[in-house]
């Protein structure tokens, strides 16, 4: 049985309406994703595959403050972007995989 590694991190919006793309992370077949709006949010973040896609309220989703989006299985982060409706908010990211 292997080890489980993890990384954590953090990606905040500095300007509402000018999306981020999230950190270029590989990441490895099976390991686990979860992504958390921070605790400290006053408004909503949101989360899509592309910029233009962020921006498009029928092509992102949201991301209510306290809200989990769990188990996700990307091949790498920075196939998301994120936008919010507060500058610095944002969201924090925990990836879970094995070695």
């Amino acid at each position: 049985m292997g080890t489980s590694n993890y990384i954590f991190g953090r990606s905040t919006v500095t300007t509402p309406g000018t999306p981020i793309q999230l950190p270029n992370l590989a990441i490895a077949l099976g390991a686990d994703v979860c992504i958390n709006a921070m605790p400290s949010n006053t408004g909503n973040c949101y989360l899509a595959t592309s910029s233009s896609n962020v921006l498009d309220a029928t092509k992102r989703r949201v991301i209510d403050p306290g809200m989990s989006l769990e188990s996700m299985h990307p091949t790498n982060l920075n196939l998301f972007w994120l936008d919010s409706t507060s500058a610095g908010e944002g969201i924090e990211y925990t990836i879970e995989g094995s070695t």
